[in-house]
């Protein structure tokens, strides 16, 4: 571009004034901190109860002449599982190596020699006979004839080398490539997690609430004392505002107006990890092209950016699921009310009234495997599966949906509302009526204004001290 040679000494002030507007964006964009929703926590606070347990754990398994375990954690989308797991590995210090894995390594020798940095060759007969054509391979660092994974963890891990391996998205641990591997896969957690390896290694695994049934599935009954964790909203509100005060403050933001708006953008999270960066990031969106004065527009603006990262967010988990099948549950959801769990046969009967039972068992198994939906189990009973939806306001986002389908469809959607309606009284012999309010239109008492009765719109304008009228 023309204008990029004024950026030369004694060139800067023929700029035109257009010029100048431009080159300030792209210095405001080069200075700007990164805010990204996966992988490492540019500002982490929290979880100090996991952190704990988990730098007992590796105290033991550094103490144990076969140390070993597994420690798993379970959460639903945007809970901030991988962000965990990285500080994890920052937790563990220079005294273990961190290894990032694929699900695949778990029943692959040679994925994970390969993942360990070493070189997988299947014999060395064939090694020693084509090693001139093997350049820069050191024979000393290859494996031959290993035919598990146990044995390549063996054969890589020194007895001094403490080793770390971490397994994001483990979920689909559920669904190995073939019944062979799910032998090995079977093995290889066995001999890790019950330090039976000879070597010094541990697998940090985090997936969706279903992690812990594909690893009992995979012969796993349990997991010892203070190694399975399960991540949600921050337990403490304080740790959202730590987070938005570092990202505010690292920004720039004016310690004036700073108050105000933690306050608004932490009521306006939920205290999920995940939408506390949507409404940092929707907040430094503004901040770029009309500053940091808190005043009613500025924040009502920030909210409804905000809103769209969530519903963006919504969208991807409900990738995969039909869409009349997603408004089918924000139906449910509208006439069952918020927070309501769901046992398996129930909801399954509740999905059943569009299509057959068969076809809601897979709608089903889409939904909690796309985290729309969660299971946990029931006690006493013990084996008996309850549903609910894990992320906030992901309720206010599906009821959404099912008003969307009202509109397109009236009478279908006022038909399936009363056959809904009948399953639950059958079961329940209660009904909340939210959702004859929807269809009749009286949306006031369906909470659908976006942040709900944790966060309302005259929640988040008033959320902070200072907000300007």
């Amino acid at each position: 571009m023309k204008w990029l040679s004024s950026l030369l000494p004694g060139k800067r002030n023929s700029m035109s004034p257009r010029e100048s507007e431009v080159l300030e964006n792209m210095r405001r964009d080069w200075d700007r901190p990164l805010i990204s929703d996966r992988g490492s926590a540019r500002h982490f606070h929290g979880r100090e109860g996991i952190r704990r347990n988990f730098a007992r754990m590796l105290a033991g398994a550094k103490e144990s002449s076969q140390g070993g375990t597994t420690f798993l954690i379970q959460g639903a989308p945007g809970a901030g599982k991988t962000a965990l797991l990285h500080q994890l590995g920052k937790d563990a210090g220079d005294n273990w190596a961190v290894v990032r894995i694929k699900p695949m390594a778990l029943e692959s020798p040679v994925v994970m020699a390969q993942a360990l940095g070493k070189v997988y060759i299947e014999s060395r007969k064939k090694v020693l006979k084509s090693s001139a054509k093997i350049v820069g391979v050191d024979l000393n660092t290859t494996l031959s004839g290993t035919q598990t994974v146990t044995g390549v963890l063996q054969d890589c891990i020194g007895d001094e080398d403490s080793v770390i391996l971490v397994l994001d998205e483990a979920q689909h641990l559920a669904t190995p490539s073939s019944h062979a591997a799910g032998i090995s896969i079977r093995d290889t957690l066995d001999a890790i997690t019950n330090g039976q390896t000879g070597r010094k290694v541990v697998l940090v695994l985090a997936g969706l609430g279903h992690t812990w049934e594909a690893l009992k599935d995979r012969g796993l009954s349990r997991l010892r004392r203070g190694c399975s964790h399960i991540v949600g909203r921050f337990r403490h509100k304080e740790t959202a505002r730590r987070v938005v005060k570092d990202w505010l403050s690292e920004y720039g933001c004016d310690p004036d107006h700073m108050g105000a708006w933690i306050e608004a953008l932490v009521r306006a999270s939920d205290d999920w990890p995940q939408h506390v960066i949507c409404c940092v990031a929707a907040a430094l969106d503004h901040f770029d092209s009309q500053g940091d004065q808190p005043t009613i527009s500025a924040v009502r603006a920030v909210r409804d950016a905000a809103r769209e990262e969530k519903h963006v967010f919504y969208a991807a988990r409900s990738a995969g699921i039909g869409t009349d099948d997603v408004a089918l549950l924000g139906i449910i959801v509208g006439a069952c009310g918020p927070d309501s769990v769901y046992d398996r046969m129930h909801l399954l009967s509740l999905l059943s009234v569009r299509e057959r039972e068969e076809s809601a068992r897979t709608v089903l198994g889409v939904m909690v495997a796309n985290g729309v939906l969660a299971t946990r189990t029931m006690r006493p009973k013990g084996k008996v599966h309850a549903y609910y939806v894990p992320i906030p306001s992901m309720e206010r986002y599906l009821i959404g949906q099912a008003i969307d389908f009202a509109a397109r469809q009236p009478n279908v959607c006022q038909e399936l509302y009363g056959e809904i309606r009948d399953v639950i009284l059958s079961r329940r012999g209660v009904i909340k009526g939210r959702m004859e309010d929807l269809l009749d239109g009286h949306l006031t008492h369906m909470g659908t204004d976006e942040e709900g009765p944790h966060g309302s719109q005259k929640g988040f304008e008033q959320g902070g001290q200072g907000i300007e009228r």
